[in-house]
């Protein structure tokens, strides 16, 4: 019996249902990918909190300093002032856990330049907080709500507080999912869709998360 083949017409219909579904679930899949991800960031981030609380009970429970506006150059030789992710370093597994893996810049930034070292093979994809310069984990006043390091390429971030007239200091925070990951000043590792930038207001007083460890 001869078997008949598929018309023309019937092909169309199939390509275009395939073309239609490729459509829908490509995105779903990319999310997907993305979400695991932004969970592997997060491990990342709350490793660094355990380093900075370990850090801080080795310093009478002084956070590590930063290193501010100074350039990769000069704070990577020995003898400069070392940045955050250096003075916590013999608490961390490894130098991975600095790099996010939603992030493709591999470098180290800061004083508007950047540079690479064979130390940090997959650059430092974090930032801390600028306000947290060797504070005493005593004196603030709402760690479950201070954002301690963040999704970041630069050593430092600085978030406007309500009543400052300062801009926002923050760079490619928003990578996951339409938000960013972060450690609070408790240890704890969360994901937030806020969005601020340079010149938005920072958080109000009260608002959850801040930057600020006083409001």
């Amino acid at each position: 019996m001869h078997r008949k083949g598929f018309t023309l017409i019937e092909l169309l219909v199939v390509i275009a249902i395939i073309a239609i579904l490729a459509a829908i679930l490509f995105p779903v899949f990319a999310r997907a990918r993305e979400k695991a991800r932004q969970t592997s960031c997060l491990s990342n981030l709350k490793q660094i909190g355990l380093g900075m609380m370990m850090y801080a009970q080795d310093w009478d429970e002084t956070l590590p300093r930063c290193a501010m506006y100074t350039a990769p150059a000069v704070v990577l030789p020995e003898g400069g002032p070392d940045y955050w992710f250096q003075q916590i370093m013999p608490y961390l597994k490894n130098t991975q856990i600095l790099s996010c893996p939603s992030e493709s810049f591999n470098g180290i930034q800061s004083g508007g330049t950047s540079v690479t070292d064979d130390e940090y093979p997959g650059g430092v994809n974090y930032t801390y907080n600028l306000r947290l310069h060797q504070r005493s984990l005593g004196d603030i006043e709402r760690p479950s709500a201070t954002l301690m390091v963040v999704d970041g390429t630069n050593n430092y971030f600085r978030l406007r507080a309500y009543d400052e007239a300062t801009t926002n200091y923050l760079w490619d925070l928003v990578r996951h999912n339409d938000g960013w990951n972060s450690v609070l000043c408790d240890g704890s590792a969360k994901w937030f869709n806020l969005k601020w930038d340079a010149n938005s207001l920072g958080p109000a007083d009260g608002d959850y998360p801040v930057g600020n460890p006083w409001q």
